[in-house]
């Protein structure tokens, strides 16, 4: 596959120098820059796209988006948004209980909210695709 229209994906070789692992003494890739952008970089970021949107617009749209989605999570309600994935609720819960005794607070062990990514084809972002999408750098 050309690698033209990929976009650089930096990575770094680092050695497993944990003595319990199979893989003691061998090496694997991470990503170089190990960071996240916040919600300020990401803004920055958008408007440097030439967005005809201001950017307290932009702001106003995230902060609102990073509300709703954990709440309507702790609803039980999932949110997909097109081109990134869903946003879905998860329990985890004990299978070792009978019916009378599975309470909440015996079986409930945990609730989280998970992420999906896109698999359609056309914002496919699985890890498969995607990992075409990116040129790989040491």
């Amino acid at each position: 596959m050309a690698t033209t229209n990929r976009i650089q994906f930096p990575l770094a070789r680092k050695k497993n120098l944990n003595r319990k692992s199979t893989a003691y003494n061998k090496w694997y890739l991470v990503r170089a820059y190990a960071k996240n952008l916040s919600q300020r970089g990401l803004i920055d970021h958008m408007v440097e796209h030439g967005l005809s949107v201001p950017r307290a617009i932009i702001e106003a749209v995230l902060t609102q988006i990073a509300q709703c989605v954990p709440e309507l999570c702790a609803t039980g309600v999932g949110v997909q948004l097109d081109g990134l994935g869903i946003f879905y609720p998860s329990i985890k819960s004990s299978g070792d209980l009978d019916e009378e005794e599975c309470t909440t607070t015996a079986c409930l062990k945990g609730v989280r909210v998970r992420f999906k990514p896109d698999s359609t084809k056309l914002d496919n972002l699985t890890s498969k695709v995607f990992k075409e999408k990116v040129q790989p750098e040491i």
